[in-house]
């Protein structure tokens, strides 16, 4: 193993990610790296690195339940990511097209414009909204490895993962053993994840499903959330139920509430497996985008449907439900409110900016327009609570006006999450700091602020 592929590993690992049950934070591990980095090396040819158990924590997901997470060491992520290095090139060259989730080079954007093309092409489709329940949680060992041993993986590759598999988990000052499931938080999860679901529902779905279909239809996958659309409703109601059967013998099932069958066309209605409810223009959310069928009213020359894309109501609701949480742990429990002031007007302006930065890849004006009302009145209250003038309140007018839209989004891309491709788009990457163009800004985080921004930060905080 060549000694460079673990520095490589090691600068993936962000430096400011939660320690694992050891407490060893970013900076403590960069102090004895020249030492601990060839000592792992020994361990891994040597056959006897083991990692240790993940640290559990628990993050809120929505409608009262809780996300488990599990924070491997920082020496484990580094192994991670020497992993996910080594074996994604070969994965990628194997992967299918429907899969968007955890790739290099495409992402969510991707997958929702696919979606908005088909429903634009086809004029409508009938479409399967599927997530898969507790996926990361489920994932059964013996097969995921029987996956990588027919992909040809190398034994010390398996051997790794497999010790990685069986770690266990802390939770509390307890060991729980881990006998199903990838954690969340492990480097490696997303791209076994990917490696499962490309054989359990890709491949079979392309192999097998389609070709038995006489109409026409596409999958589009990111990680376990994914929607097929077909032509014909008959063969979708017939395919949904293959998908069922299909998950169970992998030991995976679908998620009921979140499952949704529809009907997307103008003039239809909801289908659920529970009944009927009639609904004109029936539509659905998949990645933070609401996905509409809508008359065509662009161009008086053509007549038909067209798919209208817009911020979904789900997505903003959560967005502005988490967002004082977060702005408060930005702030810290320091005693300078001067400081912490200016630290949640920076965080104001980087969160609403990047959400906008995002959903204006595909969403229209009104969605954008709706995330700000929603999410208005919540800043208010937070600056209020945390002491803010009317100097601080006016700076935040004039930061959500919707005329301030386009200065916020170009600013959020130019802080160097966000970069443009070879055809001149924006987009956004695992990797972006990177591989950033030069011709889109040079390093990321270098660049000024566009010209026409609103009011600088430091003006407003020393008043």
């Amino acid at each position: 193993m060549d000694l460079d592929l673990l520095w490589k590993a090691a600068r993936q690992v962000r430096q400011d990610a939660s320690p694992g049950i050891d407490g060893v934070t970013g900076a403590d591990f960069n102090k004895t790296a020249d030492i601990r980095l060839p000592q792992v090396r020994e361990l891994l040819l040597n056959n006897n690195w083991r990692p240790r158990p993940t640290r559990r924590a628990w993050i809120p997901k929505g409608q009262g339940e809780r996300r488990g997470l599990g924070i491997p060491c920082h020496e484990d992520k580094v192994v991670g990511w020497m992993q996910v290095m080594a074996l994604e090139p070969g994965f990628e060259a194997v992967f299918l097209s429907c899969s968007y989730g955890f790739r290099p080079e495409i992402g969510t954007i991707d997958a929702c414009k696919r979606i908005r093309d088909i429903l634009n092409d086809w004029q409508g489709a009938y479409v399967m909204d599927a997530d898969i329940r507790k996926f990361f949680d489920t994932i059964d060992h013996g097969l995921l490895m029987g996956i990588l041993k027919k992909m040809k993986v190398p034994k010390f590759h398996r051997r790794l993962i497999y010790r990685s598999l069986k770690a266990g988990v802390m939770d509390k000052g307890q060991f729980l053993r881990t006998t199903r499931g990838t954690p969340q938080g492990g480097v490696a999860s997303p791209l076994l994840s990917n490696v499962y679901l490309h054989v359990v529902l890709d491949v079979w779905f392309a192999e097998i499903v389609l070709p038995t279909l006489t109409g026409r239809a596409e999958l589009v996958r990111y990680a376990d959330d994914f929607v097929i659309l077909f032509e014909r409703e008959a063969e979708a109601r017939q395919t949904w139920k293959a998908v069922d059967h299909r998950l169970r013998d992998f030991g995976l099932r679908l998620h009921d509430e979140k499952t949704r069958f529809i009907d997307c066309h103008l003039e239809a209605v909801d289908i659920h497996p529970t009944g009927v409810t009639p609904k004109r223009n029936t539509d659905f959310s998949f990645l933070g985008f609401n996905f509409k069928m809508v008359p065509r009213t662009d161009d008086p020359t053509l007549v038909g449907a067209r798919v209208k894309v817009t911020t979904s109501e789900i997505t903003i609701k959560k967005t502005v439900q988490g967002w004082p949480r977060k702005a408060e742990k930005v702030m810290g429990t320091g005693n300078n409110p001067r400081d912490e002031l200016r630290r949640l007007l920076r965080f104001t302006r980087t969160s609403v900016g990047g959400f906008l930065a995002y959903q204006d890849f595909l969403s229209d004006d009104a969605g954008l327009l709706c995330y700000l009302e929603a999410i208005r009145p919540v800043i208010v209250n937070t600056l209020r609570k945390a002491k803010a003038n009317h100097v601080h309140l006016e700076w935040l007018a004039d930061l959500l006006a919707p005329e301030n839209i386009p200065v916020l989004i170009m600013e959020a891309r130019h802080r160097g999450r966000w970069h443009k491709d070879t055809h001149g788009n924006w987009r956004t990457r695992r990797d972006a700091s990177a591989r950033v163009r030069e011709d889109a800004g040079g390093r990321p985080g270098c660049n000024p602020p566009p010209e026409g921004s609103a009011q600088d930060l430091q003006t407003c905080t020393a008043s």
